[in-house]
């Protein structure tokens, strides 16, 4: 079974209206006392105004140092950078540069395998193999100079070619107009 519905109205007297409300406020302190002393929360502050009364307001803890000293680090902590809220696009973001920087080191990983640069001592060689192995350094030299140079005369081909396709096309635009 439910209980009656209550009615909720204002106290008409204005002696009721204070004393229920110092009534709320103790009840209120001894909750606070009881989250802190519960919880383990270190620093906990409560401050309530009086309405329509120009007294101080009651704070919880009695020591105002304490208190001035909470509403400081509140502010010096509201002025500071909120943190930033890590949504879908922020996840994503960080499983992008995750996966990229193990990519980065399996490939490392492949081109220390692939092309060994402690393994070979060279001191250790004798003199034809010296020979030998500078041999293949500088055919290996000449192949990259030769796609170098390659790379460099297709470039000039394509720019040559596009020049004059473009020489071309006003020519016969001026041709067209002239007749």
């Amino acid at each position: 079974m439910g209980r009656a519905k209550t009615e909720l109205k204002c106290l008409s007297t204005e002696k009721d209206r204070k004393g229920r409300f110092k009534i709320r406020i103790k009840g209120l302190e001894r909750k606070m006392k009881k989250f802190s002393d519960k919880c383990e929360v270190s620093e906990a502050c409560l401050i309530v105004y009086e309405e329509g009364s120009n007294t101080a307001p009651m704070i919880w803890p009695k020591d105002s140092t304490k208190v001035r000293s909470l509403i400081k680090k509140y502010e010096a902590q509201k002025n500071v950078r909120p943190p930033k809220i890590f949504d879908l696009q922020d996840f994503f973001e960080h499983k992008k540069t995750s996966v990229e920087a193990e990519t980065l080191k399996a490939r490392k990983c492949i081109y220390s395998v692939k092309y060994p640069t402690s393994d070979l001592n060279i001191q250790s060689l004798d003199l034809e193999q010296l020979r030998m192995f500078i041999g293949i350094l500088d055919n290996k030299i000449g192949a990259c100079a030769e796609r170098i140079n390659m790379l460099k005369n297709s470039q000039k081909v394509e720019s040559n070619f596009n020049f004059g396709h473009t020489v071309d096309r006003y020519n016969c635009h001026s041709i067209n107009d002239a007749t």
